[in-house]
């Protein structure tokens, strides 16, 4: 005749969620009004979500955002693939300054 082997109940780990980001802030992400800097090494950075060119030169961009100006700094810098609201610097880039931020990242 067969045994049948013994069950024992294992506890499940309790369900719980985690809050990493405020939900208001999500909104904004989903929304698409929040600006984003997408670095893609030292040489070219993709912005998204901004407003308008404050300022242009080899050596920095100034962008208008929603909730303050983005400042691109570097050398030989230059603006490609120029659209509504997204734009992609390249160059030599070496700081950049987010919008109500004191400092530079």
């Amino acid at each position: 005749m067969k045994q049948n082997p013994k069950r024992v109940k294992v506890p499940r780990p309790k369900k719980t969620m985690r809050r990493s980001v405020p939900a208001l802030e999500w909104v904004s992400e989903v929304s698409g009004r929040a600006v984003r800097a997408t670095a893609v090494g030292s040489r070219r950075i993709l912005i998204e979500n901004h407003t308008g060119i404050q300022d242009f030169s080899d050596t920095s961009v100034t962008l208008s955002t929603a909730s303050g100006a983005l400042c691109v700094r570097g050398s030989g810098l230059s603006l490609c693939e120029v659209r509504e609201n997204a734009l992609i610097v390249r160059g030599a880039i070496r700081q950049v300054e987010l919008p109500g931020e004191g400092d530079a990242r």
